[in-house]
Order: structure tokens, then sequence, then C-alpha cells
């Protein structure tokens, strides 16, 4: 998992022209923590227990938590729920990605697709990676509690995804 995210380090490292620096690495290291969840074992008290734990003995209070592969069908609206309870009583924004399907496309009313499209509520920002012919796109669907305008767009290096001028 480290490896994943070193990889992203060093993509943004080139991408804005910096050199690789001891002092940029110690402070990423000092101010994350990754928990691997292996199988499908991701539950809410788990992770409660674990941000409990990482406070009372490291001493560590998470101002985000990245969820990465949170199966939104199976994990239903209860545990989004209870995801936004612990961001909001720890003091963290909780980021989440969710995996789409090229061949559903339908979209609730406000033009959120699925797997976010019945719990739209519970999340503040929704931004959808969309790929096209010409490139891959990032679309702001929701903005707190704005919709987004599908006619702005960024598009991003195919291979990086950072984005592009």
């Amino acid at each position: 998992m480290t490896a994943y995210y070193n990889v992203i380090y060093f993509d943004l490292l080139k991408a804005l022209n910096l050199q690789d620096d001891d002092e940029y690495r110690m402070r990423i290291d000092r101010n994350r923590m990754i928990l691997a969840y292996l199988n499908q074992s991701f539950d809410l008290d788990r992770l409660d227990a674990n941000l409990k734990n990482l406070a009372e003995r490291l001493d560590f209070r998470p101002n985000t938590l990245i969820i990465d592969g949170l199966d939104f069908e199976k994990a239903g609206r209860d545990m989004l729920e209870g995801l936004r309870k612990t961001g909001r009583a720890i003091g963290a924004e909780i980021w989440l990605s969710a995996l789409s399907h090229r061949h559903i496309t339908e979209t609730n009313e406000r033009g959120i697709p699925q797997p976010c499209a019945a719990i739209d509520d519970l999340l503040s920002i929704i931004i959808q990676l969309v790929p096209e012919p010409s490139g891959v796109f990032l679309r702001m669907l929701k903005d707190h509690d704005k919709s987004g305008d599908p006619d702005i767009s960024v598009r991003l290096d195919p291979n990086t995804f950072l984005a592009l001028n």
C-alpha cells in the first residue's frame, strides 16, 4: 500500500518540477497512517476502534480519511451515515472513491450516477472521472448544495491523472 502512495508522490514531484527531498518525505510519513482492510473486512466499528487506538497510543488524529475501494452497493446508507458521524466526531473530512460501471448510464434527477445516486444527499462533493476519446476528464457533479456545471471539466494526463494545461 505504501508503494502505491510513493508512486503518487514521485509523479507529483515530477509534475511540479521538484527534486525529491527528505524533508518532504518526512512530513508525509509523519502525517499519514495507512490502515489496510483486506478481503472486504472493513467495517465502521473496526475503523472507530483503530482511530481510538491511534489517538490514545500514538496521539495521532487525522484531519482527512481516504477510504479507497469501499463497495457502495454492499456498504449501504447506514455505513455512509456512520462514516459521516465518525468524521464529524473526530473533526475529519472523509474522501471516498466509488467504482462506476460504463454499462450503467442512469442518473438520478440531479444527474448523479450510480453508485452515488441513492446516497448523494450524504456526500458534500461529488467528482467523476470521465473517459472520453479525447482524454480523461474530471467533472464536478456536486459542490455542497450546488449542482456541478456539466460543461466545465479538467483534462487529465491519462498516465498520471494529473491536470493538463
